[in-house]
């Protein structure tokens, strides 16, 4: 039929599509009802299968084809069969384009279109390209750019995540940034998240696709994907756009944006390097993010972060906290502590008190609650102990010793840090008072502090 009808010719050409690209995706043409109803008679074609497939419309007065005057782009399986049909108008009708209906043989969220023949590229290149459709992945396959799979439209569904990780673990997004295309490159991260791929946004212009550039010619495509953005960083960029002021309130509103996709990876180096980041970009303590997000990940509380560990110049009391909750809750996690046991660990003094009871009755034997509480008494501190009673849903048995082990090295950081910052004061005034040798020992001081910094 596609012979037939110059107009239907005339639009491929101008789509760039050349006659072997036409004849590798089998693109054909769909003509009237009557046309396509003549021709299933002819084949003896049964019209119950027809409507079981999605291609007759059954009701009303007549039957009519699904698919008419428009172009006809095949769907194929991964292995080449075809499964469903894509539809294009050559006009300027609505909807512009039509895919199969549901039926035994075609389930949308479970095809990537191109898949067939961008498997082995995928596999060579060891890398994916996702494309929102169809006109997008055949531009791209005709100028030599053949790892290019579709999601047959903007959204991404878990069984296409987990087939693209089949075949590499690093995808290029090329995703329209209009608004649509935004929400569903976001919804596509979390998904791909899930599977601990590497993502990458390419930026196009507002307003054009893949296919777009490549009708303006040369290697525009290329280029714009050799700027690809990692996943974190369009992310940020996204949320960050949308709060210019960056006020506090719009940091914390930042952090509940962002948390949910951080907390759907599953690779512990990215997280760390997204906490930097978030850290560096939004001028916020690192171990306060770092300790608001683990308290994210056990609660699952949209509104964690109106915790004070932010809204303080650092978390320090906060991870303090944290961690004599954890030594109330566990004898082995006391023992842990015991082993680094610094008197500067705890600054804050009622918290330091308790944890040094909790050490002492330890090195005594089994810690006894009773004997305990009365000590607590005594010094006043037992209504503190019932404040922040722990909860024993709220850790991870398996990772309570991991979280001690990274809570005692913030706070430990933190010293050094602080003691850093008194040392620069203590030379910049022993300089202008000419106090020579304690400026020489404060600055070897100063030296060693940094390297231990650098060296944790």
């Amino acid at each position: 039929e596609l012979k037939k009808n110059k107009r239907a010719q005339a639009y491929l050409k101008g789509r760039g599509f050349d006659e072997e690209t036409v004849a590798t995706f089998k693109i054909g043409f769909a003509p009237s009802s009557k046309e396509f109803l003549g021709v299933c008679q002819k084949r003896d074609l049964s019209r119950e299968k027809l409507e079981k497939l999605g291609l007759l419309l059954a009701g009303g007065k007549e039957e009519r084809a699904y698919f008419r005057y428009r172009i006809i782009l095949p769907i194929f399986t991964s292995r080449g069969r075809i499964c469903g049909f894509g539809a294009r108008v050559i006009d300027d009708s609505m909807p512009k384009y039509l895919n199969s209906s549901e039926s035994p043989i075609f389930d949308k969220g479970k095809t990537l279109y191109g898949l067939n023949f961008s498997k082995e590229a995928i596999r060579r290149e060891n890398e994916a390209i996702l494309v929102e459709g169809y006109t997008d992945l055949i531009c791209l396959h005709q100028v030599g750019i053949k790892n290019v799979v579709a999601s047959l439209g903007t959204s991404l569904t878990p069984w296409q995540a987990r087939t693209i990780k089949r075949y590499t673990n690093q995808i290029f997004i090329a995703y329209d940034h209009d608004r649509a295309g935004v929400a569903a490159t976001l919804r596509g991260i979390d998904l791909l998240l899930e599977e601990d791929l590497r993502i990458k946004i390419i930026p196009l212009p507002r307003g054009k696709d893949p296919a777009d550039l490549v009708k303006e010619g040369g290697d525009l495509f290329l280029r714009k994907k050799a700027e690809a953005t990692a996943y974190f960083d369009y992310r940020l960029k996204q949320e960050m756009e949308k709060r210019p002021s960056l006020e506090l309130e719009d940091k914390i509103e930042i952090l509940n944006a962002l948390f949910p996709t951080l907390g759907k990876n599953k690779n512990l180096v990215r997280i760390r390097d997204f906490i930097k980041k978030l850290s560096h970009q939004l001028d916020l303590d690192e171990e306060s993010i770092g300790i608001e997000f683990e308290k994210f990940k056990r609660k699952s509380n949209k509104d964690l972060f109106r915790s004070p560990s932010l809204r303080k110049k650092d978390g320090r009391e906060e991870m303090e906290k944290m961690l004599l909750q954890l030594m109330l809750d566990d004898e082995e996690i006391i023992n842990i502590v015991k082993k680094k046991w610094d008197a500067h660990l705890f600054r804050n003094p009622s918290y330091r008190l308790i944890a040094e009871k909790l050490i002492n009755s330890l090195k005594e034997g089994k810690v006894a609650s009773a004997k305990l509480a009365g000590q607590l008494e005594e010094e006043n501190l037992s209504s503190l102990i019932s404040s922040f009673s722990l909860s024993k849903s709220y850790w991870e048995e398996d990772s309570k010793q991991n979280l001690v082990r990274d809570l005692m090295g913030s706070l430990e950081r933190n010293n050094i840090r602080r003691r850093i910052n008194e040392l620069r004061e203590n030379i910049k005034a022993g300089e202008g008072k000419g106090e020579e040798k304690k400026v020489e020992r404060w600055l070897q001081e100063l030296t060693r502090l940094k390297k231990q910094i650098i060296s944790r």
